[in-house]
């Protein structure tokens, strides 16, 4: 019979606690850690500050798009991954124009008369459902 060697205690509290994957090399790691145990990475990944009723910034919004970006040209996340959470990524400002950040250069478009065209947000924005526009 093999007889397992008791965890430390600094194991055991590790196993009790919430944790997140490190996002570069998948380590499993404490919730609140700024940086990974096993490759000593920042853990770059910003959440976008969501305020007033789940509204953003649109230079947060951009921030977090080109953190993804990054993540993506890195090999982090895939590109079906990347390109599914940009494309998911529908947003409507307070005047209920549509945005969205292209997935290949990061920049604003905005859906004005049916067409899709470069622009700049103002103002804040909510993330919204693509079935709110389809039809």
């Amino acid at each position: 019979m093999i007889k397992k060697k008791p965890m430390q205690k600094t194991e055991k509290k590790r196993e009790k606690g919430n944790f997140k994957l490190c996002v570069y090399c998948g380590e499993k790691i404490s919730s609140n850690a700024s940086y990974c145990s096993k490759c000593g990475k920042l853990q770059t990944t910003r959440r976008v500050e969501k305020t007033r009723e789940g509204t953003y910034e649109p230079e947060d919004v951009l921030k977090e798009f080109k953190n993804l970006k990054t993540l993506n040209d890195n090999g982090i996340i895939d590109n079906i991954r990347y390109n599914a959470i940009i494309r998911d990524a529908l947003l409507v400002d307070e005047a209920k124009t549509y945005w969205y950040v292209s997935p290949d250069t990061s920049r604003w478009y905005q859906k004005i008369d049916g067409v899709w065209s470069r622009g700049t947000p103002r103002g804040r924005l909510r993330i919204t459902s693509r079935n709110e526009i389809i039809g």
